[in-house]
């Protein structure tokens, strides 16, 4: 039996191969194939996750960590625009933001805005 043929079979098929032969008796090398098939498939499964997993997590923290950067320079923005009062009042606002487009309309509103308390009603509504 050809190790390719198993590799490509589903585990229910890889069961079965166990039990086929002449006369209805377990062939030794085929069962010992089919299970280090299963067993490979196994691994590569685990390996899979654990592959996406850290990228998954990989990205999430380079996105976090570029939020975190956008809100920092926000805060600064804001501080220099309409005061430090201003800015420790942005704080909460921009601690609910975890969309890119969101704190993207803050920073528009730091732009547009002549005043502070319009300021601060525009970041609110993000």
């Amino acid at each position: 039996m050809a190790l390719g043929w198993l590799v490509g079979k589903p585990d229910k098929a890889l069961e079965s191969a166990e039990f086929f032969g002449e006369e209805g008796m377990i062939r030794t090398e085929e069962t010992l194939m089919a299970q280090s098939v299963r067993r490979m498939k196994a691994e590569c499964h685990q390996k899979g996750l654990e592959r996406g997993w850290r990228e998954g997590f990989r990205r999430g923290f380079q996105e976090g960590l570029s939020l975190a950067q956008l809100r920092h320079m926000l805060l600064s923005q804001a501080k220099l625009k309409f005061g430090a009062e201003t800015a420790a009042e942005l704080v909460p606002v921009l601690d609910c933001l975890f969309e890119r487009q969101h704190i993207e309309i803050v920073a528009e509103a730091i732009v547009e805005c002549s005043g502070a308390g319009e300021f601060i009603r525009r970041a609110r509504e993000a």
